[in-house]
């Protein structure tokens, strides 16, 4: 068995990492997010490169490249720091400190470090470069190009059962086959994180579609993201992709959104109260139809709530005992929820923050949306925006399944950093100081200011 501090990453892997990363560093700002996201979907990030006594993932090397390049250039310099940008950093310091409190090991110290520096690094590199409207479209369009030779990459996997990708290490040669049907992962390390990828970036490929020109490469891009879910053979994602269809249908019924959001509540109160089980065993009934192991987090979620006590004060090592099967190689119930994850990680206090994040997300998403649809000739032209709301919508709703980790890291922030960068009423200093200098910014800012004053 392969040592835990071995170098893990072979010499192609290494070459492509460090030809990124120096891209990154010398691109002009507009394009400086590229490499980040080319490489999620070209390299397995599994692979590792120890130094000095830490594990540098290939995620974490492009992190380095993104830090020396946003300082080189001072691109650091004239950011307000916003409600989003405060919460990430407080949720990065709750699960670090909480996670230690909990272990009271150098090594756990040093392990959240590591978490704290994947999602810091990656979060304000976007933030740093991706500034307005312009930029999040090309952000965009470059998602709309990647998924063409991933889902390729796929379809390959699909008909003969190899992924190409173990050629890098980190995943298996052979695809894992499972009720008869092949779960094709491509670079990811499990097929869930490869569907969920395809489900949420088709929100901002449609997004594209009412409100862009270049209709037939987002068509192509939303079929190749479909066939990415499907190829996945996950019910996770199957999920995932019904609820950012359900996200997109409901531009029509946009203005009556807090009803739908009051109605859902109660709704899902009623069939708690009804039902002989929880509500959350519907999880478990979806999968019968979809296909998956809807049982194991549906009965995930009813340990969660039912043993409180062991996990709200700084979370908890020991779950084994929740699940009548373990994680074989750290004998651990599998946590495959994201918000469980954050609890069991760090306890109540990191849960709450990572919830007001998303919440705050929302917010700012919802309202940048209000006013650009009052400042267009047509509200078509501010559906990129709620493209980009429907996307973290289906991020939300894939937390219910998978926990992320891996190159999924790198879209889950990179899509926070977006909606942090969009300007809102009242909120013109989170913009960098060049952007507030400008007559009319390129999301509206200056119109938002002047012609919205009932939401100050």
């Amino acid at each position: 068995m392969q040592s835990a501090d071995a170098t893990t990453i072979n010499s192609l892997g290494l070459s492509i990492t460090l030809i990124f990363g120096l891209a990154t560093v010398i691109l002009s700002r507009k394009y400086a997010f590229v490499p980040f996201l080319v490489i999620g979907v070209t390299v397995t990030l599994g692979q590792i490169w120890y130094v000095a006594g830490l594990h540098f993932s290939i995620m974490r090397i492009m992190v380095v490249f993104g830090m020396v390049r946003v300082i080189l250039r001072g691109e650091f310099r004239g950011l307000r720091i916003n409600e989003i940008d405060k919460a990430l950093i407080f949720y990065a310091v709750a699960n670090v400190f909480f996670f230690t409190l909990r272990e009271g090991t150098s090594e756990a110290f040093i392990n959240r470090l590591g978490f704290a520096y994947n999602a810091l690094g990656i979060y304000f590199m976007f933030r740093f470069t991706v500034r307005n409207e312009e930029d999040i479209r090309r952000v965009f369009k470059t998602m709309a190009l990647l998924v063409l030779p991933l889902a390729a990459m796929m379809l390959l996997e699909k008909a003969t059962g190899r992924n190409l990708y173990s050629f890098f290490g980190g995943v298996p040669e052979y695809t894992v086959l499972r009720d008869g049907h092949l779960r094709c992962q491509g670079p990811f390390r499990h097929a869930i994180l490869a569907g969920t990828f395809g489900a949420v970036t088709i929100p901002l490929f449609a997004g594209l579609w009412l409100s862009g020109k270049e209709r037939v490469k987002t068509a192509l891009a939303t079929a190749a993201a479909t066939f990415v879910v499907y190829a996945s053979a996950s019910g996770g994602p199957v999920l995932s992709f019904a609820a950012a269809w359900i996200g997109l249908a409901c531009w029509k019924i946009r203005a009556n959104m807090r009803a739908v959001r009051w109605g859902i509540l109660a709704a899902v109160m009623g069939l708690h109260l009804v039902m002989k089980s929880s509500v959350w065993y519907l999880i478990g009934r979806a999968s019968e139809i979809v296909g998956g192991t809807g049982w194991h987090r549906s009965e995930l979620i009813n340990q969660f709530l039912s043993r409180w006590d062991e996990w709200w004060l700084a979370g908890t090592s020991e779950t084994a005992h929740w699940m009548p099967y373990t994680l074989r190689l750290y004998h651990k119930a599998d946590i495959t929820n994201h918000f469980i994850a954050q609890g069991v990680d760090g306890g109540i206090v990191t849960l709450l923050v990572f919830i007001v994040l998303v919440a705050y997300a929302f917010r700012r998403a919802g309202l940048v949306l209000r006013e650009k649809v009052k400042e267009c000739a047509q509200p078509s032209e501010a559906f990129w925006l709620w493209g980009l709301g429907v996307s973290l919508f289906t991020h939300v709703v894939s937390f219910f399944g998978v926990s992320y980790f891996d190159q999924m890291v790198i879209y889950w922030y990179s899509l926070l950093a977006m909606i942090a960068s969009l300007p809102v009423t009242g909120s013109s200093h989170s913009l960098p100081k060049p952007l507030q200098k400008r007559p009319v910014a390129t999301v509206g800012a200056t119109q938002l200011a002047g012609g919205s004053q009932g939401h100050r």
